[in-house]
């Protein structure tokens, strides 16, 4: 913990182009998934339009915004059904990423992996065509398998000691986190070979379930998150760290809907527990996956997916 735990707000410009425009979206907003302290104001640059985290915890309190078991998911959270979800959710992400992979040997590094679930599942697909390291904060937290030969980094993408270049470098749900968003990226794309790939996801501020439930949608998580980008301003962001051929596709994630609805149930409702931990949230999460299909095929998603390749 830092600060003897307490949380130090600061007001922030524009974590795009650093302008002190910002028209308030919404204020007082609460943090309803992890219930810490404090108030927090979202904001909208008049400039570049990215909407952000104007009201936030300062950097040394960071820290105090994550609980133990943020960064490497506790295994408990992922017994019987709820693993078998787990598992294939991995698994269908390794299947869409499989389609953009490079031939040959690959070199790929993912930031914020959590509890290596991802890698574990390319390490099986890919075997000894992959060198495979995963960066976090926790990664002492990280139970591989002893065969595994994935290469733990514990720290940031800004000061982790990260030797050689990449073929390919993930940052599933991690930009929207990221106090310095074009600052990593600029060091991500240093990272990179020629030719390389960084590929990711973040919440889409397009929502709909954005404006369902506009304090309790599941992409907020304030104050964790810094950013909410809409595809427009998440390629101003990537175009601004030295990304310029960038593709964007919709992602199916019915946990789009079934968070937003578990945090509206405690906010409102004053349903006891944290919302992820509810017991309906995996039914709800199954309801969900046909409604979330239509509005897929309406043209809307509360996830982007990314895919930015640099010049070979």
């Amino acid at each position: 913990m830092t600060n003897g735990g307490k949380i130090v707000m600061e007001d922030q410009a524009c974590l795009l182009c650093g302008s002190a425009r910002v028209a308030v979206r919404q204020n007082s907003l609460g943090d309803v998934e992890e219930g810490l302290p404090g108030e927090y104001t979202i904001g909208q640059c008049a400039e570049c339009e990215l909407v952000f985290l104007a009201r936030r915890p300062c950097g040394a309190s960071l820290p105090e915004c994550y609980g133990d078991s943020y960064h490497a998911v506790a295994a408990r959270r992922y017994r019987g059904f709820s693993g078998v979800l787990y598992d294939l959710r991995y698994y269908f992400r390794y299947r869409q990423l499989q389609a953009w992979f490079p031939k040959g040997s690959l070199r790929i590094l993912e930031i914020g992996c959590g509890d290596a679930k991802l890698l574990l599942a390319m390490e099986k697909a890919l075997g000894d065509r992959a060198e495979l390291l995963g960066l976090d904060y926790a990664v002492a937290a990280i139970a591989l398998p002893a065969n595994s030969k994935i290469k733990l980094i514990q720290g940031d993408i800004q000061t982790a000691p990260i030797e050689g270049k990449f073929d390919v470098i993930l940052m599933f749900d991690v930009l929207e986190h990221l106090a310095d968003p074009v600052g990593c990226l600029t060091r991500i794309r240093r990272g990179l070979k020629a030719g390389g790939l960084l590929i990711g996801q973040v919440p889409n501020w397009n929502s709909l379930w954005r404006r369902v439930f506009p304090r309790c949608w599941s992409g907020l998580q304030v104050p964790r998150h810094m950013s909410f980008f809409t595809p427009a301003t998440l390629r101003k962001t990537l175009a601004k760290g030295g990304f310029d051929n960038v593709r964007l596709k919709p992602v199916f994630d019915p946990g789009d809907l079934s968070v937003s609805l578990c945090n509206w149930l405690v906010r409102r409702r004053r349903w006891p527990g944290k919302p992820r931990g509810l017991k309906i949230y995996i039914p709800l999460t199954l309801a969900a996956a046909p409604v979330v299909a239509l509005q897929n095929m309406l043209g809307d998603s509360g996830a982007i997916f990314f895919v930015a390749k640099l010049p070979s």
